[in-house]
Protein backbone atom coordinates (compact mmCIF):
# COMPACT_ATOMS: atom_id res chain seq x y z
CA UNK A 1 0.00 0.00 0.00
CA UNK A 2 1.81 3.29 -1.05
CA UNK A 3 2.14 6.03 2.08
CA UNK A 4 0.64 8.58 -0.24
CA UNK A 5 -2.39 6.89 -0.44
CA UNK A 6 -2.99 5.83 3.17
CA UNK A 7 -2.37 9.53 4.59
CA UNK A 8 -4.88 11.16 2.19
CA UNK A 9 -7.43 8.23 3.57
CA UNK A 10 -6.51 8.86 7.14
CA UNK A 11 -6.50 12.89 6.28
CA UNK A 12 -10.00 12.32 5.37
CA UNK A 13 -10.89 10.32 8.50
CA UNK A 14 -9.29 13.31 10.25
CA UNK A 15 -12.15 15.69 9.12
CA UNK A 16 -15.01 13.61 7.90
CA UNK A 17 -17.44 10.56 9.56
CA UNK A 18 -16.60 7.44 8.43
CA UNK A 19 -17.22 3.64 8.93
CA UNK A 20 -14.65 0.51 9.62
CA UNK A 21 -14.53 -3.20 9.00
CA UNK A 22 -12.61 -5.80 9.65
CA UNK A 23 -12.00 -9.68 9.44
CA UNK A 24 -9.30 -11.69 10.59
CA UNK A 25 -7.94 -14.43 7.84
CA UNK A 26 -7.35 -18.02 8.42
CA UNK A 27 -3.93 -19.25 10.15
CA UNK A 28 -1.13 -18.66 8.25
CA UNK A 29 2.08 -20.18 8.74
CA UNK A 30 3.14 -20.33 12.47
CA UNK A 31 -0.28 -19.35 13.22
CA UNK A 32 -0.39 -15.74 12.78
CA UNK A 33 -3.65 -13.90 11.64
CA UNK A 34 -4.07 -11.02 9.63
CA UNK A 35 -6.58 -8.20 10.53
CA UNK A 36 -7.49 -5.78 7.14
CA UNK A 37 -8.73 -2.23 8.06
CA UNK A 38 -11.35 -1.26 5.70
CA UNK A 39 -12.49 2.13 5.91
CA UNK A 40 -15.54 4.05 3.69
CA UNK A 41 -15.33 7.82 4.80
CA UNK A 42 -18.90 10.01 3.61
CA UNK A 43 -17.01 13.08 1.97
CA UNK A 44 -19.27 16.09 0.36
CA UNK A 45 -17.97 14.70 -3.33
CA UNK A 46 -19.44 10.98 -2.23
CA UNK A 47 -18.16 8.24 -1.03
CA UNK A 48 -14.42 7.26 -0.54
CA UNK A 49 -13.32 3.38 0.60
CA UNK A 50 -10.03 2.26 0.86
CA UNK A 51 -7.83 -0.27 2.90
CA UNK A 52 -6.03 1.66 5.87
CA UNK A 53 -3.95 -1.05 7.28
CA UNK A 54 -3.29 -4.79 7.38
CA UNK A 55 -1.58 -5.93 10.79
CA UNK A 56 -0.94 -9.05 11.74
CA UNK A 57 -0.81 -10.79 15.02
CA UNK A 58 2.11 -12.87 15.42
CA UNK A 59 1.42 -16.64 16.85
CA UNK A 60 -1.58 -17.90 18.58
CA UNK A 61 0.39 -16.31 22.44
CA UNK A 62 -1.55 -17.35 25.75
CA UNK A 63 -2.66 -13.37 25.73
CA UNK A 64 -4.58 -13.33 22.35
CA UNK A 65 -6.16 -16.65 23.19
CA UNK A 66 -7.97 -15.38 26.46
CA UNK A 67 -8.22 -11.77 25.67
CA UNK A 68 -8.81 -11.81 21.52
CA UNK A 69 -11.07 -9.08 21.59
CA UNK A 70 -9.47 -6.79 23.68
CA UNK A 71 -6.39 -7.23 21.67
CA UNK A 72 -8.03 -7.19 18.32
CA UNK A 73 -9.34 -3.80 19.66
CA UNK A 74 -5.90 -2.98 20.78
CA UNK A 75 -4.47 -3.40 16.88
CA UNK A 76 -7.13 -1.54 15.07
CA UNK A 77 -6.82 1.31 18.18
CA UNK A 78 -3.02 2.01 17.71
CA UNK A 79 -3.74 2.60 13.79
CA UNK A 80 -6.36 5.87 14.74
CA UNK A 81 -3.83 6.67 17.27
CA UNK A 82 -0.79 6.98 14.50
CA UNK A 83 -2.44 8.38 12.15
CA UNK A 84 -4.59 10.86 14.55
CA UNK A 85 -7.16 9.66 13.85
CA UNK A 86 -10.32 10.99 16.39
CA UNK A 87 -12.67 8.04 17.52
CA UNK A 88 -16.00 10.18 17.46
CA UNK A 89 -15.85 10.46 14.25
CA UNK A 90 -16.08 6.67 13.98
CA UNK A 91 -20.30 6.15 13.10
CA UNK A 92 -20.02 2.18 12.67
CA UNK A 93 -18.15 -0.89 12.86
CA UNK A 94 -18.74 -3.78 10.80
CA UNK A 95 -17.36 -7.66 11.56
CA UNK A 96 -18.87 -10.95 11.28
CA UNK A 97 -20.90 -12.49 14.00
CA UNK A 98 -17.91 -14.62 16.13
CA UNK A 99 -18.45 -13.81 19.91
CA UNK A 100 -15.08 -12.33 19.45
CA UNK A 101 -15.88 -9.61 17.59
CA UNK A 102 -19.62 -9.03 18.66
CA UNK A 103 -19.39 -10.53 22.47
CA UNK A 104 -21.14 -7.78 24.66
CA UNK A 105 -18.10 -8.30 27.41
CA UNK A 106 -15.41 -9.34 26.34
CA UNK A 107 -15.80 -8.62 22.27
CA UNK A 108 -14.33 -6.41 20.08
CA UNK A 109 -17.57 -4.24 20.04
CA UNK A 110 -17.43 -4.13 23.46
CA UNK A 111 -14.18 -2.61 23.59
CA UNK A 112 -14.80 -0.02 21.28
CA UNK A 113 -18.25 1.16 23.11
CA UNK A 114 -16.02 2.10 25.98
CA UNK A 115 -14.02 4.16 23.98
CA UNK A 116 -16.59 5.74 22.00
CA UNK A 117 -20.33 5.06 23.17
CA UNK A 118 -22.02 6.04 19.87
CA UNK A 119 -20.54 3.34 17.45
CA UNK A 120 -23.08 1.42 16.04
CA UNK A 121 -22.25 -2.53 14.72
CA UNK A 122 -24.34 -1.88 12.10
CA UNK A 123 -24.08 -5.54 10.42
CA UNK A 124 -24.71 -7.25 13.65
CA UNK A 125 -27.86 -4.71 14.49
CA UNK A 126 -29.18 -5.31 10.70
CA UNK A 127 -28.45 -9.21 11.13
CA UNK A 128 -30.16 -9.35 14.52
CA UNK A 129 -33.27 -7.09 13.46
CA UNK A 130 -33.85 -8.85 9.99
CA UNK A 131 -33.56 -12.32 11.90
CA UNK A 132 -36.33 -11.31 14.43
CA UNK A 133 -39.05 -11.68 11.80
CA UNK A 134 -37.88 -14.55 10.11
CA UNK A 135 -39.47 -18.31 10.60
CA UNK A 136 -36.97 -20.13 13.47
CA UNK A 137 -36.06 -22.80 10.45
CA UNK A 138 -32.79 -23.28 11.70
CA UNK A 139 -34.35 -24.32 15.33
CA UNK A 140 -36.55 -26.67 13.58
CA UNK A 141 -33.99 -28.14 11.88
CA UNK A 142 -32.38 -29.04 14.84
CA UNK A 143 -35.41 -30.05 17.05
CA UNK A 144 -36.86 -32.25 14.09
CA UNK A 145 -33.28 -34.03 13.87
CA UNK A 146 -33.07 -34.94 17.74
CA UNK A 147 -36.76 -35.92 17.90
CA UNK A 148 -36.17 -38.89 15.55
CA UNK A 149 -32.09 -39.76 16.80
CA UNK A 150 -32.59 -42.01 19.34
CA UNK A 151 -36.23 -43.90 18.79
CA UNK A 152 -36.50 -46.25 16.37
CA UNK A 153 -40.39 -46.10 17.19
CA UNK A 154 -40.57 -42.45 15.50
CA UNK A 155 -38.43 -43.38 12.56
CA UNK A 156 -40.44 -46.22 11.68
CA UNK A 157 -43.56 -44.09 12.04
CA UNK A 158 -42.27 -41.13 9.77
CA UNK A 159 -41.31 -43.95 7.18
CA UNK A 160 -44.79 -45.21 7.02
CA UNK A 161 -46.12 -41.39 6.17
CA UNK A 162 -43.05 -41.28 3.58
CA UNK A 163 -44.28 -44.32 1.89
CA UNK A 164 -48.36 -42.79 2.52
CA UNK A 165 -47.07 -39.36 0.86
CA UNK A 166 -45.03 -41.38 -2.04
CA UNK A 167 -42.13 -39.53 -0.92
CA UNK A 168 -38.76 -41.14 -1.05
CA UNK A 169 -37.47 -42.43 2.77
CA UNK A 170 -34.97 -39.84 3.71
CA UNK A 171 -33.72 -39.31 6.66
CA UNK A 172 -33.55 -35.83 8.20
CA UNK A 173 -29.98 -34.64 8.43
CA UNK A 174 -28.21 -32.58 11.83
CA UNK A 175 -27.71 -28.93 11.15
CA UNK A 176 -24.94 -27.94 12.94
CA UNK A 177 -24.32 -23.85 13.11
CA UNK A 178 -20.68 -23.69 13.52
CA UNK A 179 -20.60 -25.62 9.50
CA UNK A 180 -22.92 -23.00 7.79
CA UNK A 181 -22.24 -25.19 4.81
CA UNK A 182 -24.35 -27.74 5.99
CA UNK A 183 -27.76 -25.61 6.02
CA UNK A 184 -28.25 -26.06 2.30
CA UNK A 185 -28.45 -29.95 2.69
CA UNK A 186 -30.56 -30.02 5.65
CA UNK A 187 -33.25 -27.33 4.58
CA UNK A 188 -33.54 -29.24 1.12
CA UNK A 189 -34.08 -32.66 3.50
CA UNK A 190 -36.79 -30.44 5.02
CA UNK A 191 -38.67 -29.52 2.66
CA UNK A 192 -38.46 -32.65 1.10
CA UNK A 193 -39.99 -34.46 3.98
CA UNK A 194 -42.42 -31.92 4.87
CA UNK A 195 -45.83 -33.17 3.70
CA UNK A 196 -44.94 -36.58 5.74
CA UNK A 197 -43.46 -34.80 8.60
CA UNK A 198 -46.65 -32.28 9.42
CA UNK A 199 -48.94 -35.95 8.97
CA UNK A 200 -46.21 -37.84 11.36
CA UNK A 201 -46.24 -34.98 14.30
CA UNK A 202 -50.41 -34.87 13.61
CA UNK A 203 -50.69 -38.55 14.74
CA UNK A 204 -48.08 -38.74 16.94
CA UNK A 205 -49.80 -36.55 19.93
CA UNK A 206 -52.38 -38.88 20.18
CA UNK A 207 -49.44 -41.54 20.74
CA UNK A 208 -47.32 -39.61 23.07
CA UNK A 209 -47.31 -40.70 26.70
CA UNK A 210 -45.07 -37.84 28.19
CA UNK A 211 -46.40 -34.54 28.61
CA UNK A 212 -43.08 -33.18 27.36
CA UNK A 213 -43.09 -35.48 24.57
CA UNK A 214 -46.38 -33.97 23.32
CA UNK A 215 -45.35 -30.46 24.37
CA UNK A 216 -42.63 -30.63 21.30
CA UNK A 217 -44.95 -32.63 18.53
CA UNK A 218 -47.17 -29.83 19.14
CA UNK A 219 -44.36 -27.21 18.62
CA UNK A 220 -43.00 -28.62 15.59
CA UNK A 221 -46.56 -29.49 14.35
CA UNK A 222 -47.77 -25.91 14.84
CA UNK A 223 -44.56 -24.48 12.60
CA UNK A 224 -44.98 -27.23 9.97
CA UNK A 225 -48.86 -26.19 9.93
CA UNK A 226 -47.69 -22.57 8.27
CA UNK A 227 -47.18 -22.10 4.63
CA UNK A 228 -45.46 -19.17 5.58
CA UNK A 229 -42.54 -21.01 7.56
CA UNK A 230 -42.49 -23.64 4.14
CA UNK A 231 -42.34 -20.86 1.85
CA UNK A 232 -39.91 -19.29 3.58
CA UNK A 233 -38.09 -22.43 3.77
CA UNK A 234 -38.09 -22.54 -0.30
CA UNK A 235 -36.84 -18.73 0.11
CA UNK A 236 -33.88 -19.41 1.97
CA UNK A 237 -33.27 -22.73 0.11
CA UNK A 238 -32.82 -20.61 -3.28
CA UNK A 239 -30.73 -17.36 -1.57
CA UNK A 240 -28.37 -20.06 0.08
CA UNK A 241 -28.29 -22.05 -3.91
CA UNK A 242 -26.78 -18.85 -5.30
CA UNK A 243 -24.73 -17.21 -2.43
CA UNK A 244 -22.67 -21.08 -1.59
CA UNK A 245 -20.64 -21.18 -4.73
CA UNK A 246 -19.47 -17.73 -4.01
CA UNK A 247 -18.14 -18.98 -0.14
CA UNK A 248 -16.53 -22.48 -1.27
CA UNK A 249 -14.48 -20.52 -4.01
CA UNK A 250 -13.14 -17.79 -1.88
CA UNK A 251 -12.20 -20.59 1.13
CA UNK A 252 -9.60 -21.69 -1.74
CA UNK A 253 -6.07 -22.01 -0.33
CA UNK A 254 -4.81 -20.03 -3.19
CA UNK A 255 -5.04 -16.27 -3.70
CA UNK A 256 -8.47 -15.14 -5.30
CA UNK A 257 -8.51 -11.76 -4.63
CA UNK A 258 -8.89 -11.36 -8.52
CA UNK A 259 -12.39 -13.18 -8.80
CA UNK A 260 -13.59 -11.50 -5.84
CA UNK A 261 -15.79 -8.85 -7.89
CA UNK A 262 -16.78 -11.23 -10.49
CA UNK A 263 -18.04 -13.70 -8.06
CA UNK A 264 -20.00 -11.38 -6.45
CA UNK A 265 -21.63 -10.07 -9.32
CA UNK A 266 -22.97 -13.47 -10.53
CA UNK A 267 -25.50 -13.68 -8.08
CA UNK A 268 -26.36 -10.26 -8.29
CA UNK A 269 -27.22 -10.68 -12.29
CA UNK A 270 -29.40 -13.49 -11.14
CA UNK A 271 -31.41 -11.61 -8.77
CA UNK A 272 -31.74 -8.24 -11.41
CA UNK A 273 -33.36 -10.88 -14.04
CA UNK A 274 -35.97 -11.68 -11.93
CA UNK A 275 -37.40 -8.38 -12.67
CA UNK A 276 -35.32 -6.34 -14.92
CA UNK A 277 -35.57 -6.62 -18.35
CA UNK A 278 -32.75 -8.42 -20.17
CA UNK A 279 -31.64 -5.52 -22.37
CA UNK A 280 -31.01 -3.20 -19.30
CA UNK A 281 -28.77 -6.16 -18.20
CA UNK A 282 -26.98 -6.60 -20.67
CA UNK A 283 -26.48 -2.89 -22.08
CA UNK A 284 -24.88 -2.05 -18.40
CA UNK A 285 -23.26 -2.48 -15.54
CA UNK A 286 -24.72 -4.72 -13.13
CA UNK A 287 -23.91 -2.29 -10.24
CA UNK A 288 -25.21 1.01 -12.24
CA UNK A 289 -28.33 -0.45 -12.99
CA UNK A 290 -31.14 1.93 -11.52
CA UNK A 291 -33.51 -0.53 -10.38
CA UNK A 292 -36.13 1.64 -9.56
CA UNK A 293 -36.52 3.16 -12.93
CA UNK A 294 -39.82 1.84 -14.42
CA UNK A 295 -38.96 1.75 -17.36
CA UNK A 296 -36.21 -1.20 -17.49
CA UNK A 297 -38.84 -2.88 -14.60
CA UNK A 298 -40.76 -6.35 -16.00
CA UNK A 299 -44.33 -6.17 -16.21
CA UNK A 300 -46.23 -7.61 -13.13
CA UNK A 301 -47.08 -11.12 -15.32
CA UNK A 302 -43.28 -11.05 -16.56
CA UNK A 303 -42.37 -11.79 -12.55
CA UNK A 304 -41.22 -14.76 -11.64
CA UNK A 305 -40.71 -16.21 -8.13
CA UNK A 306 -39.88 -19.78 -8.51
CA UNK A 307 -41.89 -23.03 -9.30
CA UNK A 308 -42.16 -24.51 -5.42
CA UNK A 309 -43.28 -20.57 -4.41
CA UNK A 310 -46.13 -20.22 -7.30
CA UNK A 311 -47.62 -23.59 -6.57
CA UNK A 312 -47.58 -22.44 -3.18
CA UNK A 313 -50.07 -19.44 -4.53
CA UNK A 314 -52.68 -20.45 -2.44
CA UNK A 315 -51.44 -18.15 0.67
CA UNK A 316 -52.41 -15.00 -0.85
CA UNK A 317 -55.81 -15.96 -1.10
CA UNK A 318 -56.27 -17.88 2.39
CA UNK A 319 -54.08 -15.14 3.76
CA UNK A 320 -55.62 -12.03 2.02
CA UNK A 321 -52.36 -10.72 0.56
CA UNK A 322 -51.62 -8.71 -2.29
CA UNK A 323 -49.97 -11.10 -5.30
CA UNK A 324 -46.27 -11.61 -4.56
CA UNK A 325 -45.45 -8.92 -8.11
CA UNK A 326 -47.49 -6.10 -6.56
CA UNK A 327 -45.48 -6.41 -3.25
CA UNK A 328 -41.99 -6.72 -5.25
CA UNK A 329 -43.23 -3.74 -7.17
CA UNK A 330 -43.91 -1.53 -4.09
CA UNK A 331 -40.70 -2.92 -2.56
CA UNK A 332 -38.75 -1.13 -5.21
Amino acid sequence: MASSKIERLAALMRSHPFSVSTDRSNNTAGGSKYYPLVVRVSTENGMETGLLSLRICEGQSTVLLFHPGKNIFELLAGDFECHSIPCENCLSLGTDNDPNMVGHKSGLFAFAQKKHRNIFMSVHIAARKGAAHLAPLEEALIDVFYYFKKSATRQNDLKAFQDLFNTERKKCLKHVATRWLSIQSCVNRLLHNWDALKADFSSEKSRQKSPLGTAKADSLLEFLRSPTNRLFGHFLLYAIKLSDPVFIRLQAVEPLIHQLLPSTEEPLKVILTKFIKPEAIMKDDITKINVKDPAIQKQDEGLRIGTAAAAMSFIEEAEKKPPASKTAASFL
